[in-house]
């Protein structure tokens, strides 16, 4: 089934030009997310940098929860109805989506100072972002059209400007001089208010579309969407709310360092973020069950690669870009860049439920997942700090890449050694996926762009 699009199937970017495109967002997030990180941690300190980790921590997953899976939901609804348009899609989910913003932040607003123990200034910073969530809910769904539409550059601009904006800002604050946890929170998250209209405009380009009831519509996509958002926002939660509960067990020093230490430990999930979001707005037309297998391995390939380079490095440039009270930070990280890969599995197989219609297995595994990783926060973080949180999340992300990829097996055609059984071929795809991120980053005046 063709893609709805401003543009002729032809004249549409492919696949592969958007996971590229993403990687490099990606790696723009990243990169200016590392420039950031030293000088956060120089400016704000070990219990300043554990706060504001802590206020973050909690946005993410609650921007993850707010669309209630809506954007999931519009990118499958045009199995349902090959005439819908993603202006008659905006319509239907936008004004949902940006409602349970509201919502949430209503309700997180008066719970903060649960969430953070009671410190003061980390439920203040919490609260001046919270107002945000509506504007992230409504951009969620506007970024899973682009990616329909495979309008990629508006796409992958959404998920680069706030970081962007935050290095500038922070920069800004280091030559003022003023080093507060609230001001460094809310210009991590403005940027996105720059690119939120041309979002709207591009998806309001393309056609019209039929008349359809909106309301049954919309009642459809909050039905596929309440399945999908739990193993959504769990993920997230997998990944985020050890940040958040560190602070009250362990203190803010704690946190701070582990907050760094999972700094440096996302670069190799670039690549698991490009592919994942592209797979799943392509996948249900384009990609059957040999393909999606292809796709997982050489994408742990390459997560792999990076994985052992950045082993290799950290137990150098941590002390180096951070300072030394961030030595703390080094085993954490490489407990950390070790449990990447486990994530990285769950994530990808996770898509593999996605497409064969089952997001509430997902959600489930998920689930199973942060309540293991919270028991043993509880229990390792209490004794050992920063490398006990480390070591709770390598145990629950590999518990989760074993109940996800047994499910996938389960339910497709696919077996586990089709998932996990490395081939020449993954390791030549792997390779690629990493030159197309490195090539975009080199100046070449006869390059094209990738198809």
């Amino acid at each position: 089934m063709p893609k709805p699009g401003p543009a002729g199937d032809d004249a549409r970017p492919s696949a592969g030009s958007g996971v590229a495109l993403f990687a490099t967002a990606n790696l723009v997030v990243t990169a200016t997310a590392l420039i950031v990180a030293p000088l956060l941690a120089r400016l704000l300190g070990p219990d300043g940098r554990g706060k504001l980790g802590a206020a973050m921590s909690l946005f993410v997953v609650l921007r993850s929860l707010a669309p209630i899976g809506l954007a999931e939901a519009s990118t499958r609804s045009f199995e349902w109805r090959e005439d819908l348009t993603p202006r008659i899609l905006l319509r239907a989910a936008a004004p949902v989506a940006i409602g349970a913003g509201i919502i949430l932040g209503i309700i997180t607003w008066f719970l903060a100072p649960t969430f953070f123990g009671g410190d003061d200034t980390t439920v203040d910073a919490f609260r001046l972002i919270s107002f945000f969530l509506p504007i992230y809910a409504g951009a969620e769904v506007l970024r899973a059209l682009l990616i329909v539409t495979r309008d990629y550059r508006v796409a992958a601009s959404m998920l680069a400007s706030p970081f962007i904006v935050r290095l500038i800002g922070v920069l800004a604050l280091l030559a003022f001089g003023v080093a507060d946890v609230r001001w460094v929170a809310l210009i991590s998250i403005v940027g996105m208010l720059l690119v939120v209209p041309a979002a709207i405009r591009s998806v309001m380009r393309g056609e019209r579309g039929p008349d359809v009831d909106i309301g049954e519509l919309r009642r459809r996509l909050v039905g596929f969407g309440s399945r999908a958002v739990l193993g959504a926002a769990t993920a997230l939660a997998d990944r985020r709310l050890d940040q958040v509960l560190l602070l009250s067990i362990a203190g803010d020093v704690a946190n701070g360092l582990y907050v760094v230490a999972v700094a440096v430990a996302e670069l190799p999930d670039i690549i698991q973020r490009s592919v994942r979001g592209v797979l799943l707005a392509e996948g249900s037309a384009d990609i059957d069950d040999a393909g999606f297998a292809r796709v997982f391995r050489s994408s742990i390939v390459a997560i792999a690669l990076v994985s052992i380079a950045l082993a290799l490095l950290t137990p150098i440039v941590v002390p180096l870009a951070f300072g030394r009270d961030f030595e703390g930070s080094v085993m954490p990280a490489l407990i950390l860049i070790l449990a990447g890969l486990p994530l990285a599995m769950s994530a990808l197989g996770g898509i593999g439920l996605y497409l064969a219609d089952r997001p509430g297995t997902y959600a489930i595994v998920r689930t199973v997942s942060v309540v293991v990783n919270v028991v043993l926060l509880y229990t390792l973080a209490s004794r050992h700090g920063a490398v006990g949180a480390a070591i709770a999340s390598l145990i629950s992300y590999s518990v989760a890449t074993a109940l996800t990829l047994t499910m996938v097996a389960r339910l497709t055609t696919l077996g586990l050694g089709d998932l996990l059984r490395w081939r020449k071929a993954d390791i030549d795809a792997g390779l690629d996926q990493i030159a197309r991120v490195v090539r975009r980053f080199l100046p070449n005046r006869n390059r094209t762009n990738p198809s």
